[in-house]
Order: structure tokens, then sequence, then C-alpha cells
């Protein structure tokens, strides 16, 4: 080993303590900020725009949705929607010519927060902070759809309605 990268395997400890660290902040602050929806109130966050995306943004900080290879969430944004698109329509949206389709939110969070016999610590972490994650959302909209855009790599956007228009979290997942 060359002197260049003798240090290299002390900075793996510290950058992963860093990212840990930050991601439980984060959620510790989202938790904290929208635990009354998640015992069963019904009440919305009345939040401006830039604290809805800074709030979901942060209930998404280092999750990844489970697939062949893992994608992080990012904040989406169509202002001037307020309605619930078509499938196709919302592929135009997003300049898109693959297939769509809209599907249930309970769907998709239900393949994403079920935890089963055998999985490891990180994948049982990773489905509560999906549960988070879900509670933010429901927190932010009265209605929540699911627009899966594409067959083998696929796009998907978790689409609310509120003040700031057709806003959500986008990934993808790879079906082969």
């Amino acid at each position: 080993m060359n002197r260049k990268n003798a240090f290299y395997p002390f900075l793996f400890p510290v950058n992963f303590l860093a990212n840990w660290a930050s991601t439980l902040f984060s959620t510790v602050a989202v938790v904290t900020l929208i635990a009354p929806q998640a015992t069963g109130q019904t009440q919305l966050l009345e939040l401006s725009c830039p604290e809805q995306q800074k709030l979901l943004t942060q209930a998404a900080i280092g999750l990844e949705y489970p697939s062949e290879s893992d994608y992080p969430l990012s904040y989406f944004r169509f202002s001037q929607i307020g309605s619930f698109p078509t499938a196709s329509t919302f592929a135009y949206l997003v300049r898109s010519r693959e297939p769509a389709i809209q599907i249930n939110a309970e769907e998709f969070f239900q393949k994403a927060t079920r935890i089963y016999p055998g999985m490891s610590q990180q994948q049982i972490l990773t489905a509560k902070r999906f549960k988070v994650l879900e509670a933010a959302l429901k927190a932010n909209y009265t209605q929540l759809t699911i627009y899966r855009i594409g067959t083998v790599e696929v796009y998907i956007y978790i689409a609310g309605i509120n003040s700031c228009g057709l806003t959500g979290l986008q990934t993808v997942e790879i079906e082969t």
C-alpha cells in the first residue's frame, strides 16, 4: 500500500458515521413534526412550499426504494397542476413516451413497509423509514397516487395535490 492510500481505511468509518448521524437526525426531525398525524389525526400540515419540500426531502434522505438497483428519492413539483392528471398526461408532463399507469399509494407502500422474518437489521430500518415517509406524505396531502412510467427502468412518482400544486417524490425501480 502506498502512502497516498494509507489513510483511506480510516475515512470510511468517519464518512459512514456522518451519513448515519445525518439520516438519524433528519428522521427524528420529521417524526417530531408529523407525530400527531401518525397517531391517526387527520389534520394536514400547513406548510409553505419550501417548508414542504424540506420536510419531504428530509424524510427521504438516505432512503432508497428497494429493487434490483436502489435509487434515492428526490422532490418534484408542478406548481400549475391542481388535480391529478391521467397516467398518460402525467407521462407527457415528465416528457416520457414510455407506457404509464396510475396505482394506489397503499399498494406502493405495502411493498416498501412490510417486514418479513429473516430480514436484516438494515432492511427492517429501511421499512420503518418508509413508514415515516408515508406518514410525512399523508401529513401533506389529502390524497396520494403513484405514477409508474416505463417497463424495465420504471420511473415512480409518489404524487399529491395541495396548495403547492402537484408535488411529491420520485425514484426509479429496476424490474427485469
